[in-house]
């Protein structure tokens, strides 16, 4: 991994800046009303499953159902999210959501409510959220600009953050003075917001002129790109070993809260409320501290913050103490988090922005998913005390971390913008130019004494190659004239091949023209491209006469 020092991330003029866009701030004032919703929601399915089926694994199941679709869909949702207009995806599934709510609303009220036709539901309503959010969260640089990205973040985590501190507290009220049925009702209310949000917000066409990409190539090429780019998985690295150790405070608070505490209801909900302290006030000053430390700085200030937090939960009961430590947690978990967003938003181009992000949410959620079961059992072996202090510790230890995965630099905006250094490859054969498979072959001249550094320029190029999809990269050295090294890959069909030329960025420009500088010939390298020939479309010639 690199040991450069990353850059300042863009700037922006204030942290409120981004809700001076008026698209913005209807979306972000409607998912505030839409996520206080969903923690409404959470609630009366919960307590309607304590009715319906008490077992404690049945009730258990209904946050499952809530959470795994988010897990499970996240990568087809980002590939979607990628392949057709954002805005459509979002609008889409919030109104899949909406219909799912409503039915779930009916159902409950006309006493047709059984304990699996409630986890359908639920589970219905996840998958609406799983195909959301990647869209959303890469449509976000489309509603604000590259310079306010960071505050905009940082706002949706204090929208997130506020309604998960107080949403749960309002939810119970509301189930306890109207009932289940107007908490589903009011639940489904809170997406026509967003949906008509979404339907004003008049996102600029972005069309390439080629076919769509098929889903399931969608897919691996998003993987792929993750797997070549050295950044984008250090972020996740990170993300992992914080959603780890950070979960230890919001899986075991309530067993604190009641056991060492010794809090009732109320003191439960002012410690929630503590959380949404912290988040508010990170998301206030970040963009100040973005003026003054880079990511690095703020994701290791978030390690450290954190885990104070989690031993002081784990050593003391004085309630200034815990109140202080519950804010610190706050602060540290938007923190990080909007980073680790904004560092894979900043990072991934736009064509595989959404699959990025997907990839980041799947790992964030199943480190705290794994963290979660982790110090709970912890918890059940020793005490919850013990655990919080053990997570906090593992916290402290992994800002060592930053010695080996330091949070990547951010590129500035020319260098992601797609580059147009050499002309587009075309072709006048005649074929099927979406499922034959094409091979790439670049002819260099090298001189005998550059050979070595020549070599190691392209493994850079190599890289590149791979990320933006090609497959079966080879470099090869002539035995016979050690002059000519021939490059060589494979994409699926003619129009991956277009596709890997438009994903071109200038950043990888300027890595393929230093190989290219190493050329010693006369002419710049020549490239040339192959289509697989299919012998059973050779035409056949007619049969001699007989006789």
């Amino acid at each position: 991994m690199s040991e450069a020092r990353p850059e300042p991330a863009p700037r922006s003029s204030s942290s409120l800046a981004p809700l001076s866009s008026p698209a913005f701030r209807r979306v972000w004032l409607a998912a505030l009303l839409s996520n206080f919703g969903t923690w409404m929601h959470s609630v009366a399915a919960a307590w309607l499953m304590t009715s319906l089926a008490p077992a404690p694994d049945m009730v258990a199941l209904v946050q499952a159902a809530s959470t795994g679709p988010i897990l499970i869909l996240s990568l087809v949702a980002g590939a979607v999210a990628d392949l057709v207009d954002r805005r459509r995806v979002i609008i889409a599934a919030q109104v899949a959501m909406f219909a799912t709510s409503i039915a779930m609303t009916v159902v409950t009220w006309s006493g047709g409510m059984a304990p699996w036709i409630l986890l359908a539901f639920t589970f219905l309503i996840g998958c609406g959220n799983a195909f959301h959010g990647p869209a959303w969260q890469a449509s976000v640089s489309d509603l604000v600009g590259r310079a306010s990205l960071p505050a905009a973040v940082a706002l949706n985590s204090i929208n997130f953050n506020i309604a998960r501190s107080v949403g749960p507290a309002i939810g119970g009220a509301v189930v306890a003075a109207a009932g289940v049925v107007f908490a589903f009702a009011v639940n489904a209310a809170t997406y026509i917001p967003m949906i008509l949000a979404f339907v004003l917000w008049r996102r600029p066409a972005a069309a390439d002129g080629l076919p769509r990409e098929r889903l399931a190539s969608a897919m691996i090429n998003g993987v792929r790109y993750v797997a070549e780019a050295p950044g984008i998985q250090t972020v996740l690295v990170r993300a992992l070993a914080f959603g780890i150790g950070a979960s230890a405070i919001w899986a075991l608070l309530p067993v604190v809260a009641r056991q060492q505490v010794g809090a009732g209801p109320l003191m439960f909900g002012l410690m929630l409320g503590a959380l949404g302290i912290g988040a508010v006030l990170a998301g206030l000053i970040l963009v100040w501290l973005r003026r003054r430390l880079d990511g690095e700085g703020i994701v290791s200030l978030g390690y450290l913050a954190i885990g104070v937090a989690s031993v002081l939960l784990g050593v003391t009961t004085w309630p200034p103490l815990v109140f202080l430590a519950l804010i610190l947690a706050g602060l540290s978990w938007v923190g990080c988090l909007s980073t680790f967003n904004i560092s894979v938003q900043i990072a991934a181009p736009n064509w595989v922005k959404a699959r990025a992000l997907a990839i980041y949410q799947m790992t964030a959620f199943g480190g705290m998913a794994v963290g979660s079961w982790l110090w709970g059992e912890f918890a059940t072996l020793r005490t919850p005390a013990v655990a919080l202090v053990i997570a906090g510790l593992l916290m402290l230890a992994s800002i060592g971390l930053r010695h080996r995965y330091r949070m990547p630099a951010v590129p500035g905006a020319s260098e992601l913008s797609p580059a147009r250094a050499w002309p587009e490859s075309k072709a006048v054969l005649e074929f099927d130019r979406m499922n034959v498979p094409v091979l790439a072959r670049c002819e260099y001249r090298v001189a005998v004494d550059r050979g070595d550094e020549f070599a190691a320029s392209m493994r850079a190029v190599r890289r590149l190659r791979r990320r933006d999809g090609a497959r079966r990269w080879r470099l090869w050295h002539d035995v016979a004239d050690p002059e000519r090294w021939v490059e060589s890959y494979e994409v699926g069909s003619w129009f991956d091949h277009l596709r890997l030329e438009r994903r071109q960025s200038e950043a990888d420009a300027a890595v393929i023209a230093r190989a290219w500088s190493f050329h010693a010939g006369p002419e710049t390298p020549r490239l040339e491209v192959l289509a697989l020939h299919d012998p059973t479309r050779i035409p056949l010639a007619d049969p001699a006469p007989s006789g």
